[in-house]
């Protein structure tokens, strides 16, 4: 990721950030910024708390301009960063969770000349070529001859690595009684329906807010032999 990348997502994630410290599910969110910004260390993590909260009660007293705290928060958010390589995805998750837009990444410019009756197609990088075509068929007849070999010697089996050369797979259920290493093997909106649905039927009052999710997320990768359910039960806020 470029300086100039982090430097704006962790511009749009402060102002998520600061935009929360003034709203109902700052509960959600503080929890969210705890887990992300103590990276695991107990210390660290009562640390962070106290700096967010101290952070919200300046805003909230007036002792402190809004713009003041976004910058101290970005500058923060920066650094962990840069400092882990992995952040990035949560960052990313938590300004999409907020509904803040994601900074779009920097337009290419792309130039191509041709000459006479030269055709010019460009795919990521300037390209010049003549007029003369070559239509190839090896891909796709090298990819039709695997499936027959696999089909004739395979028989039922080969049907199944085809389904899976395919892409096509049965979506994962998930239960309050799934291990959370089970859930965290679920796609996304799985994993959001889950949290949802189990966190309603359980009287969890944050369970219908997307925070929640990546709460339960981070909870579940600390411990994957739990029952996701009770770790779901616990998004009250």
């Amino acid at each position: 990721m470029s300086q100039s990348t982090t430097r704006e997502l962790a511009t749009v994630a402060s102002r998520a950030l600061v935009q929360d410290m003034q709203s109902e599910q700052w509960a959600l969110t503080r929890t969210f910024a705890v887990n992300l910004l103590g990276r695991n260390n107990a210390a660290r993590e009562s640390q962070m708390a106290q700096t967010l909260d101290d952070s919200r009660a300046s805003l909230l007293s007036g002792t402190a301009e809004r713009s003041a705290v976004e910058a101290t928060w970005q500058a923060r958010l920066e650094e962990f960063m840069y400092a882990d390589s992995s952040a990035e995805t949560r960052v990313r998750n938590f300004v999409t969770a907020s509904g803040q837009p994601l900074p779009q990444p920097a337009s290419l410019h792309q130039q191509a000349t041709a000459s006479g009756n030269a055709q010019v197609n460009q795919a990521g990088r300037d390209i010049r070529h003549d007029n003369s075509r070559r239509t190839s068929f090896g891909g796709p007849l090298a990819v039709i001859a695997v499936i027959a070999v696999l089909l004739i010697v395979g028989g039922f089996g080969a049907v199944k690595i085809i389904s899976f050369i395919g892409g096509s797979s049965s979506s994962t259920v998930i239960t309050e009684d799934s291990s959370c290493g089970d859930y965290l093997l679920a796609s996304t909106e799985e994993r959001e329906h889950a949290v949802k649905s189990i966190g309603i039927a359980k009287g969890a009052s944050g369970a219908g807010n997307p925070m929640a999710r990546l709460n339960v997320d981070y909870s579940c990768g600390q411990q994957p032999s739990a029952r996701v359910g009770d770790v779901i039960a616990r998004q009250n806020y």
